[in-house]
């Protein structure tokens, strides 16, 4: 990367540092020959890939901060952080999920035992949770709720905290993109297989040395810290030693980002929770979202027995894209197809243009004189033999006798009309008709009255209808034969004379 604010991204090797989901959209990017800057959010951040991306190819631009994206409107944002309300819209919209209710750190412990007596068991989890912090699986007493609330507060930025009856079966990650599942990973916590030697720590090292796991998010796979299994497990854990073949659950949250696993179900995963899933990102407002479904049938699981547990704005992709068993999926590939559909486009630079200028228009096959005008609303093209009949307008260009008159018809039934005041007080019947107009080699749609300009200098006015966005006049600069060819017509025209006599 260059050095400065902007760092401009030629290379797979520039956004090393980036977390894993931007590095990925990126590269997409440079495939698609775009040009791509990155602006970090913080002058030291980058190796998190908080910062925004912005990918750019004629004229048109793809901005990503990871996948947040244009995808998914303003307020879709705040269906996502909040839960309470991604809860609301998920009630709104008849999608299943778990009993909840919200509570906070000043909460009655007879409420907290009402709750407990309606739900045996509970999840707790922030309001605002991401990659799985904070969140407490599997409460049941009062003692092991207040702490677990506790834990929820010291990492949300809002003084409430979610607790939900706790529902059985497999977690499932969908995938959703526009209103359609492109992909459904198995998580499962991360584990280790004992050998009847080595303790819990040491097969948690001997895990966290696969190449493909690093820190944070910026590899496939991510090392799995001994803090947190030491929080989630009994005193003494670590030091355990598990028996030749044992399969030992590390944390009970499937999170990738603590070090989870990934299957790809894509094929397996039934219609009817592709459709609850669906549905789910549809109540959020979300073009791209991550819905969490606990199932205990992922092949033919229903409204009776699945939940959506979770409703992720930006959810993570390197679990499709680096599954650790089953098919990789394109998903980086599908949601920059979806992204490009949706381009922003970059407006040209204003060009400099004078006051005279030769012009093209898409039914000469020369150039012609053309006067700039910025106190004109319409452009004006002159036109002679104007013949409205059968809903089909007529015109010649310029008129006989003219040098720019070469005889030919030509029609259009695309055209406005309406009657304008003229100096001398009389309504005038004006025709309006779309036109391209080539200036200074940019092409322009736009709009032009035809009108009788035998008596202008130049066959050609071009108004700000044309101009406005796209261009600035210097009244210094123009073409010297132009200039000339207009100086002799004002001169002759009696406009100086009648200005000096004011």
């Amino acid at each position: 990367m260059k050095k400065g604010i902007i760092k401009s991204i030629e290379s797979p090797d520039d956004a090393a540092r980036l977390s894993i989901t931007t590095r990925m959209l990126i590269e997409e990017a440079l495939n698609r020959h775009y040009k791509v800057e990155y602006i970090p959010a913080y002058s030291d951040d980058e190796q998190y890939g908080s910062g925004v991306a912005t990918c750019v190819k004629n004229q048109k631009s793809v901005i990503f901060k990871s996948d947040y994206t244009n995808l998914t409107p303003s307020y879709g944002f705040f269906t996502a952080e909040i839960k309470s309300l991604t809860y609301n819209l998920l009630k709104a919209g008849k999608v299943p999920f778990p009993k909840t209710w919200m509570v906070n750190q000043r909460t009655s412990t007879p409420r907290l035992r009402k709750i407990l007596d309606q739900a045996a068991e509970v999840v707790i989890k922030p309001v605002d949770t991401n990659h799985g912090d904070g969140i407490t699986i599997g409460v049941t007493t009062i003692t092991e709720m207040q702490k677990a609330i506790k834990r929820a507060l010291n990492v949300s930025k809002r003084k409430s905290v979610i607790v939900q009856k706790r529902v059985y079966g497999e977690e499932y990650r969908f995938l959703v993109l526009q209103g359609k599942v492109i992909a459904v990973s198995h998580r499962r916590p991360p584990f280790v297989t004992g050998n009847g030697t080595d303790t819990v720590e040491k097969l948690i090292e001997k895990l966290n040395q696969d190449p493909r796991r690093g820190n944070k998010h910026t590899s496939a796979l991510t090392k799995v810290s001994l803090s947190d299994v030491k929080r989630a497990n009994q005193k003494g854990f670590l030091k355990t030693v598990p028996e030749q073949g044992w399969e030992v659950e590390l944390l009970k949250t499937s999170n990738l980002s603590k070090g989870g696993f990934a299957e790809d179900l894509t094929d397996i995963a039934g219609d009817i929770l592709k459709k609850i899933a669906v549905k789910a990102a549809k109540a959020c407002s979300l073009g791209l979202a991550g819905v969490d479904i606990m199932t205990s049938d992922i092949e033919n699981g229903g409204t009776t027995n699945s939940y959506v547990i979770e409703v992720n704005l930006a959810p993570g992709l390197r679990m499709h894209e680096f599954p650790s068993i089953g098919q990789p999926r394109p998903v980086v590939k599908m949601i920059f197809d979806e992204l490009e559909k949706h381009t922003v486009y970059k407006k040209k630079p204003l060009q400099e243009i004078g006051r005279f200028a030769y012009v093209e228009l898409n039914h000469t096959t020369k150039k012609l004189p053309a006067r700039i005008d910025t106190g004109a609303r319409t452009t004006a093209i002159w036109a002679s033999e104007i013949v409205e009949k059968n809903g089909m307008l007529s015109w010649e260009f310029a008129a006989k006798g003219s040098e720019y008159w070469t005889g030919q018809k030509f029609t259009n039934n695309k055209f406005e009309k309406n009657h304008v005041m003229s100096s001398n007080g009389h309504r005038q019947l004006r025709y309006k008709v779309p036109i391209n107009i080539t200036i200074n080699d940019r092409t322009i749609k736009t709009f032009a009255t035809l009108a009788d300009r035998s008596h202008a200098a130049f066959p050609i006015l071009v108004g700000c209808n044309t101009l406005t966005g796209k261009f600035y006049v210097n009244v210094q600069k123009c073409p010297k034969k132009l200039a000339e060819i207009y100086n002799n017509w004002y001169n002759k025209s009696g406009l100086k004379k009648s200005r000096g006599a004011k």
